[in-house]
């Protein structure tokens, strides 16, 4: 399903499924899987982290990734997968629920809104750093 939603999007991830087992499972977990079944077989699949904003005092449980097998679509497995996640994250304790979606991705932003989710007023924009530039980053001395 991962790769499937890589070619949905046309992006290439590197995740194999030893990132997923160690990084939802395992020691190192950030995140947690949720899977959806139909009649035994895995029909979608999502990806939460929770953290806390400090800002605005509420823990909040992010939905990072969610995939539903074209076949299953149309038939509530997304809907039944994100409810999952907020009755979990009510009952531990969670006061906010987030997720995001490119402007292009028509159909995931028809979906969070049918669900209740409101587009935020962000007067930022989100930034990210990696690779060399996070190393050369790291090694920065005071001056």
């Amino acid at each position: 399903m991962m790769r499937a939603l890589q070619i949905f999007h046309g992006d290439k991830s590197r995740a194999t499924a030893d990132h997923f087992v160690d990084y939802c499972l395992g020691a190192k977990k950030l995140n947690a899987a949720w899977i959806a079944l139909a009649d035994g077989m895995p029909a979608g699949f999502a990806v939460t982290r929770d953290w806390m904003n400090l800002v605005r005092a509420k823990p909040t449980r992010t939905l990072d990734l969610l995939y539903v097998e074209e076949k299953f679509r149309g038939c509530s497995i997304g809907t039944a997968i994100v409810s999952a996640i907020a009755a979990h994250a009510l009952k531990q304790g969670f006061l906010r629920f987030d997720t995001s979606a490119a402007t292009s991705n028509k159909g995931a932003n028809v979906f969070y809104k049918s669900l209740g989710f409101e587009q935020t007023k962000h007067k930022s924009n989100r930034y990210a750093i990696d690779g060399a530039a996070m190393n050369r980053l790291a090694e920065q001395k005071d001056t």
